[in-house]
């Protein structure tokens, strides 16, 4: 399932399930979480639940997407969802991959990016 507020279609965030194997995905623009299990009805609703109110939260903002990449690889990724808050609420992962390492002892930099995605009202209110 995908959802995105209707005025920024490219805010996108997916929720992908594998119900025979009860694994959840959830992805927000090029960051994409781990995986997630439940394997019980009541775990697999409470935590479906749980993807659709980060999904929604990622959409409308204000979210964070801050990535790490060397030598084209995005090696570090974290979504921050009211970012400026002291009580946001986070989630990332650090890959420690041989492309990483290889990356690194080969004198490659890493290139941080940072995208922020205001609050759906912000924009709606003028920003292009």
């Amino acid at each position: 399932m995908e959802m995105h507020p209707h005025a920024r279609p490219e805010w996108s965030t997916t929720i992908e399930v594998n119900p025979g194997a009860e694994v959840y995905f959830v992805t927000f623009s090029s960051h994409a979480d781990g995986a997630d299990f439940a394997y019980g009805d009541a775990d697999q609703i409470e935590l479906i639940e749980e993807l659709f109110q980060q999904a929604v939260d990622r959409s409308a903002g204000p979210t964070r997407l801050t990535q790490t990449i060397i030598g084209g690889v995005v090696v570090k990724s974290q979504v921050a969802v009211i970012p400026d808050c002291p009580d946001r609420r986070a989630t990332g992962w650090t890959a420690l991959s041989p492309r990483y390492l290889r990356a690194r002892l080969t004198g490659n930099a890493p290139i941080p990016v940072v995208v922020d995605f205001p609050a759906r009202d912000d924009a709606a209110s003028g920003s292009p």
